[in-house]
């Protein structure tokens, strides 16, 4: 019986299209799979689980379409929680996990922002793709210099490890 490689898991929430096209370029270079994975924390809205569907539906589509068969996609619709601590209990059984960073107002990279949290705790590779739509230059969050010494790799856009 052959081992499978490692997947390389991508957390998906309303807009992950940069991680995807990271995640699924790094997955074809190292001949693994993509695990995409969308969190629905307990107590969420009832139509949380239904709009979770429609968007692992749709990044599964996008994955497969820019995977050109040349690494097979799965999707995980999680119904727990805090998201952090299940991105991080999935990246125990990843490659890799490529998170799409939010910049801007609300969405600076401290102490409990998903991106953080995982960066902190997972136990693989954490790459934190930037949004090139929001991205507005270098970068000027100092939290990055809090992860120094961790797996973290902030890319760019075209940029591959």
């Amino acid at each position: 019986m052959q081992a499978v490689s490692p997947s390389i898991l991508v957390a998906v929430d309303d807009e992950a299209g940069p991680a995807l096209r990271y995640a699924v370029d790094a997955a074809r270079r190292a001949g693994c799979a993509v695990h995409l994975l969308h969190v629905v924390v307990p107590g969420s809205v009832a139509s949380a689980t239904g709009i979770g569907e429609q968007l692992l539906h749709a990044a599964a589509e996008q994955a497969e379409g820019l995977a050109g068969g040349l690494a097979p996609v799965s999707t995980e619709l999680a119904h727990a929680g805090p998201v952090p601590d299940v991105i991080v209990q999935r990246a125990t059984r990843a490659r890799q996990v490529v998170l799409q960073r939010r910049s801007g107002p609300g969405h600076e990279l401290t102490e409990g922002s998903t991106c953080a949290e995982v960066a902190r705790r997972a136990s693989c590779p954490v790459v934190l793709v930037p949004d090139p739509r929001q991205d507005t230059g270098p970068a000027t969050d100092t939290a990055l210099d809090d992860l120094a010494g961790l797996q973290v790799t902030p890319v760019g856009p075209g940029v591959l490890p």
